[in-house]
C-alpha cells in the first residue's frame, strides 16, 4: 500500500481516473441528452450522434501513443482538457458536438498515456502488476462514482428545472392546470401528449420547447460538474514526472 504513498504514482492515477469519469459518465448521460435535446433527428443520425463521446474517447486511446513518440509524454498529457465547455449552449447541436469531440478525443489521448505511465513512474519495477492492478481499480471506482454523481445530479436538477418551466409554458397556451401532472408524467415518460385534457398542439409544442430548455438547463449542470474532476487532474498533473528517454 506505500504506492498510494507515491505522489508521482498517485499523480497519473488521477490523470487515469480523470479519463474513466469522463468516458463512462458521458457514455451513459450524453444518449439520453441527444434523444431529448434533439428530437428532430431521425433515428439513424441519432444512434450515430449517441456514439460520438465514446468513439471520441477510443480514437483519442488508440492515437495517444503515437502522439507521445513525438512529444513528451508529461506534457501529452495536458490535452486533457476539460470538457465542461460543452455547457455553453446545449441546445447547439453543432456547438455542442463541436466542443465535445475534440474534448473527449483528448481525454482519450491523456488516458492512454496515463494508464502506460502508471506502471512506469514506481521506483520499483518489480512492483508494476501492483502498480497496473490498483491504477485500474481506482480508475473503474471513479468511473462509477462519477456515474453515479452525474445521475443523481441530472436527476436532482430535472425535478427542479421540468416543474418550473414546463407548467408556465402549457398554461399560458391554455392547458388547463388540472392537466398539468398528466402532461409532466407523459413529456418524461412517453412523450405521448394526445389523451391529456385539453391538449393541442399549440401546447404541445409550448411544453415540448418548454421542456427541451428545463432538460438544457439540467444537463448544463451535469455538464459543469466535470470542471471538479478535471481540475484536480490538471492539477496532479504537475507532479507527473518526465520520463528518460535514454532508458525507454
Amino acid at each position: 500500500m506505500h504506492l498510494l504513498k507515491d505522489i508521482r504514482f498517485m499523480a497519473v492515477v488521477c490523470v487515469v481516473t480523470n479519463g474513466a469519469m469522463s468516458d463512462y459518465a458521458f457514455a451513459a448521460i450524453w444518449p439520453r441528452a441527444v434523444a431529448v435535446l434533439y428530437p428532430n433527428l431521425s433515428e439513424s443520425n441519432a444512434g450515430w450522434l449517441s456514439t460520438t463521446t465514446s468513439v471520441c474517447f477510443l480514437v483519442g486511446q488508440a492515437s495517444g501513443n503515437a502522439l507521445a513518440s513525438f512529444i513528451e509524454p508529461q506534457y501529452v498529457l495536458y490535452v486533457a482538457v476539460p470538457v465542461a465547455a460543452v455547457a455553453a449552449n446545449p441546445l447547439n447541436m453543432g456547438l455542442t458536438v463541436g466542443l465535445l469531440v475534440p474534448g473527449l478525443l483528448c481525454v482519450g489521448i491523456s488516458d492512454c498515456l496515463a494508464i502506460t505511465m502508471s506502471t512506469m513512474v514506481i521506483k520499483d519495477q518489480d512492483e508494476i502488476g501492483t502498480a497496473g492492478g490498483i491504477s485500474g481499480a481506482i480508475r473503474s471506482l471513479g468511473g462509477i462514482v462519477a456515474s453515479t454523481v452525474y445521475s443523481v445530479i441530472l436527476a436532482n436538477r430535472l425535478a427542479q428545472t421540468v416543474p418550473a418551466l414546463v407548467p408556465p409554458a402549457a398554461e399560458q397556451v391554455g392547458l388547463p392546470a388540472s392537466s398539468i401532472p398528466d402532461l409532466l408524467t407523459a413529456l418524461s415518460s412517453t412523450g405521448n401528449t394526445t389523451s391529456i385534457p385539453g391538449i393541442n398542439s399549440q401546447i404541445t409544442e409550448a411544453a415540448g420547447r418548454a421542456f427541451q430548455v428545463a432538460n438544457a438547463e439540467a444537463y448544463k449542470t451535469v455538464f459543469l460538474i466535470t470542471i471538479a474532476f478535471s481540475g484536480l487532474s490538471m492539477i496532479m498533473l504537475w507532479w507527473v514526472p518526465k520520463l528518460d528517454k535514454r532508458k525507454r
